[in-house]
């Protein structure tokens, strides 16, 4: 069985010349509607599938059901659309991600994986090897996988990472990006600055002992102690937003693992003199390096430009 999901639309396949038996593929990754699939079995084999689904005899036997007309209907319109424009659109896209491994590469401390291997043209992956990093740095403007969405609830590395020679320190800092039909080169020059803000503020932490955040989870806090950093201070009162997590559920997780985590909740419209010490006493008081995270991250970052402006007038 091959697993063509990927490759639908982005590559040609030939299931004779390439020995396949049975194929499956969804419609979703070549924009046709969700919820449908297709797949291809050879003749030969046919009468070994044994149906899991009983009942009006429908797809000759192997799958009873009604059929969901309109979407076979639009997954057979999806594919003779990518079939249609295939050599045109991998020649398209092959450019993208050369454009935008090549600026990626050149900001330093990235590399990207089986650059050289066989592969589908519209994904890269990249590891960033700057002090510090973890996935969510790049901002909710840009959207990254650091595994497959099948593997994202294993808590594990890749299999395909780890067998790429990655260990588990370098998985956790390899982003998957995938670059689609839409994408345009103004597309590719924005995630080229997401990664060079990203590799700039892990430069700086390695200096400074500091990193702004925006709102983090339980889920990032094994990637945020992989990344060296001992310490998380929240400066978003709880509450704030109705999908904010409140900070207990947070710290009570980052102890677990070993971090040190402080509540210093501060009104973004509001940064006087005495919040600025505040975040500066606290900050003295943790190990370093600090992340310091609330919505955007922009009221942390905020408050340690200007703890620095004032330490600079100071000295």
């Amino acid at each position: 069985h091959v697993d063509a999901a990927q490759a639908l639309g982005k590559t040609p396949i030939d299931v004779r010349a390439l020995g396949i038996d049975m194929m499956s593929m969804s419609a979703h990754k070549v924009y046709g509607p969700k919820g449908i699939g297709a797949l291809f079995v050879r003749r030969e084999i046919a009468d070994r599938i044994a149906p899991q689904m009983h009942g009006g005899g429908h797809e000759r036997g192997l799958r009873s059901g009604t059929l969901a007309t309109h979407q076979i209907v639009g997954m057979g319109t999806a594919c003779e659309l990518a079939a249609e424009s295939l050599e045109r659109e991998t020649a398209r896209t092959e450019a993208l991600a050369a454009r935008l491994a090549n600026a990626v590469l050149a900001l330093g401390d990235v590399t990207q994986n089986a650059r050289a291997a066989q592969r589908i043209p519209h994904t890269l992956s990249l590891t960033v090897t700057a002090p510090g990093f973890f996935p969510f740095m790049l901002g909710d403007g840009l959207a990254v996988s650091s595994t497959s969405a099948c593997n994202s609830a294993a808590g594990t590395p890749s299999h395909v990472l780890t067998a790429l020679g990655l260990d588990a320190d370098a998985a956790a800092r390899t982003v998957r990006i995938s670059i689609g039909r839409f994408a345009t080169e103004q597309d590719i020059d924005f995630a080229v600055d997401c990664f060079r803000r990203a590799i700039e503020q892990c430069r700086s932490t390695a200096s400074n002992g500091f990193a702004a955040s925006r709102q983090i989870a339980t889920d990032d806090l094994k990637a945020i102690r992989s990344a060296g950093f001992r310490a998380i201070l929240c400066n978003r009162p709880d509450g704030e937003s109705a999908d904010q997590p409140a900070f207990a559920e947070i710290a009570a997780a980052a102890r677990a693992l070993g971090l040190d985590a402080r509540y210093l909740p501060v009104d973004g419209a509001r940064i006087g003199d005495a919040e600025i010490d505040a975040f500066g006493a606290m900050l003295e008081a943790l190990p370093k390096p600090v992340l310091a995270y609330c919505g955007s991250g922009k009221r942390s970052a905020t408050l340690w430009s200007r703890l620095l402006a004032r330490r600079a007038v100071t000295a």
